[in-house]
C-alpha cells in the first residue's frame, strides 16, 4: 500500500511561509578582571618576602610588607608593579618547596 502523505501547504503560493525578521541579540558584559599576577612578580615576592603567616601542616603565607617595599632594592626589582606587589599572597608548600596558590587582591 503506497502512503498517501502530502504536505501541508500554507495560505502562499510557493507553499512556504516567509521567514521571521531576525530579533538583536542582547551581549552579556564580562567583568573587568585585572591580569593574573606575572611570572616575575610572584619571584619578586618569593625573594624578598618578609611576612611568614603560618597555616599548620607546613603550610605559610608568603607576603611583601609595605615597609619592605620601600626598600631601594626591593623598589627598583617591582619598579611600577610595587603596589600590586603589595596586594599579592603566596600559599607555599614549605616541606614540599612548591607553590600551592597564589592569591591577588
Amino acid at each position: 500500500m503506497a502512503s498517501q502523505f502530502r504536505p501541508r501547504r500554507s495560505g502562499f503560493s510557493n507553499g512556504f511561509s516567509p521567514r521571521p525578521s531576525p530579533r538583536p541579540v542582547k551581549v552579556a558584559r564580562q567583568p573587568v578582571r585585572p591580569a593574573p599576577p606575572s611570572g616575575d612578580l610572584i619571584n619578586g615576592i618569593l625573594r624578598f618576602h618578609d611576612v611568614v603567616r603560618e597555616q599548620g601542616s607546613d603550610i605559610a603565607l608568603l607576603r611583601v610588607s609595605e615597609d619592605r617595599l620601600r626598600e631601594p632594592e626591593v623598589r627598583a626589582w617591582f619598579g611600577e608593579h610595587a603596589k600590586t606587589a603589595a596586594g599579592v599572597s603566596i600559599l607555599y608548600n614549605q616541606r614540599e618547596d612548591e607553590i600551592i596558590r597564589v592569591l591577588a587582591a
